[in-house]
């Protein structure tokens, strides 16, 4: 899927900085301060912690002003969405008290999930083990909410994805979202012949003609063939005559079609 082509190189939300210092240890997006997607699909379980930790291929958002962002994430397949959720490590009211946020899109398995922005409930300041962050809850089955933005029965084959926009932060953020990729297709324009070769192909036939009509005309005198007269009248071509006119000219023709070629090279 085109997902994964855009995930392969991202990584599972972790810094080259962490992983050289804790080469085997859990670095949750908490500690970078990033976007990710968290919940539970049937048998799947995505909480960003060390028992159930973000897939590899999972795609997470460095939030750093304002700008739209994308998230998404990659399970087994699954007929049900128990919950749902976006977290937004470290934006909070005390750090932006004038941030907003607004879901622009929800996809399952590359499809749009109606009405799943609109439905979207955007939860600030939210505290969880010790850390601070914004939520957007798209399913909740476990709690009062019952926010349903995504039907429980909705059925996953691989991939989750969500697109939002921050603002209200004063800062000019740096937007993640993939952008296609155009694929320009050569064009081939066709070959005229230069005026210079249609000039010396026309010269040729013209050269064709006359030398054509000179020799036709010429008739000359032969000790072997028998007497020609010089100047007009019919010519004697028991031997030669049309025959010999006609190799002539064809010589002369193919001469020129090789140095018009040789001409084009």
């Amino acid at each position: 899927m085109k997902i994964k082509k855009i995930i392969a190189c991202m990584g599972a939300c972790t810094v080259a900085a962490f992983s050289s210092i804790l080469p085997s240890a859990f670095v949750s997006a908490a500690e970078t301060g990033k976007a990710v997607i968290v919940g539970q699909a049937g048998e799947n379980k995505i909480f960003d912690n060390s028992e159930n930790p973000v897939p590899e291929n999972a795609v997470c958002a460095e939030i750093n002003g304002d700008a739209q962002y994308y998230v998404s994430t990659v399970i087994e397949p699954s007929k049900t969405v128990e919950f749902l959720a976006v977290k937004i490590y470290n934006l909070t009211e005390e750090t932006f008290p004038k941030y907003e946020i607004k879901v622009d899109s929800v996809k399952i398995d590359g499809n749009e999930v109606s009405g799943a922005a609109a439905g979207a409930v955007v939860e600030k300041d939210y505290k969880e083990n010790g850390s601070e962050m914004t939520r957007i809850v798209l399913a909740d089955t476990w709690s009062d909410t019952k926010v349903q933005a995504v039907p429980e029965n909705t059925e996953i084959e691989e991939t989750v994805e969500v697109l939002f926009t921050v603002s209200g932060t004063g800062i000019e953020g740096t937007s993640n979202v993939p952008q296609p990729t155009e694929s320009t297709e050569p064009t081939t324009e066709p070959t005229e012949a230069s005026s210079e070769s249609v000039t010396t192909l026309q010269t040729t036939r013209d050269m064709d003609s006359a030398l054509y009509n000179y020799l036709r005309n010429r008739q000359t005198t032969s000790p072997i063939y028998g007497n020609r007269t010089s100047g007009g009248g019919n010519v004697n071509s028991t031997n030669t005559g049309d025959k010999g006119i006609a190799i002539a000219v064809a010589g002369l023709a193919v001469a020129a079609a090789v140095a018009v070629i040789s001409k084009r090279k």
